[in-house]
């Protein structure tokens, strides 16, 4: 009865054993899974942020295009295509943000979308001076401000020396 109980015991003993070798096995192999799927994940983040900041410069290239088409032109649809290629470098600023993994990123990010507001801002009021035609008005009104500077400064000026200038013959001026 004893070598009865040995054997049980021994089988038992053996179960267990081939058990715990049979989960080594398993986990080792899960292991090894899991971390070439998470290898695999994070390549695939990081060409994404890659395929992402790529698109994002092509679309710069492509706003910068335009808003020289909007400047030189009088045309309102110019002007609505680069806002709106704006829009979509915003919505791509916005996507890229989600990829960062560094904390000050984002706000390099961030600083990005607001220079390219001033942007649309600023070339939205180059060209409506180019439409109204104020261009020649704000250049002479620029001359004329330079000319009081020097008066200010007393610099000497034609018409301080001779204040009928314009009274005096070509030669004479």
């Amino acid at each position: 009865m004893n070598s009865k109980k040995n054997k049980f015991t021994f089988k038992i003993t053996f179960s267990y054993l081939l058990l715990i070798i049979l989960g080594a096995i398993a986990s080792y192999y899960i292991y090894n899974e899991v971390r070439d799927y998470i290898t695999q994940e994070t390549v695939t983040t990081n060409e994404n942020k890659l395929l992402k900041t790529n698109s994002f410069l092509a679309q710069l290239y492509e706003a910068e295009s335009l808003s020289k088409i909007a400047l030189q032109t009088k045309n309102r649809l110019n002007f609505e295509a680069y806002e709106n290629k704006i829009d979509s470098i915003t919505d791509n600023i916005n996507q890229l943000k989600e990829y960062t993994e560094s904390e000050h990123q984002p706000g390099l990010l961030d600083s990005l979308t607001s220079l390219l507001d001033k942007k649309v801002k600023n070339i939205n009021a180059l060209r409506n001076l180019r439409i109204e035609n104020q261009t020649g008005k704000a250049i002479s009104s620029a001359i004329n401000e330079f000319d009081k500077m020097e008066e200010s400064l007393g610099i000497i000026t034609p018409e301080g020396l001779a204040p009928n200038l314009k009274e005096l013959s070509p030669k004479a001026q």
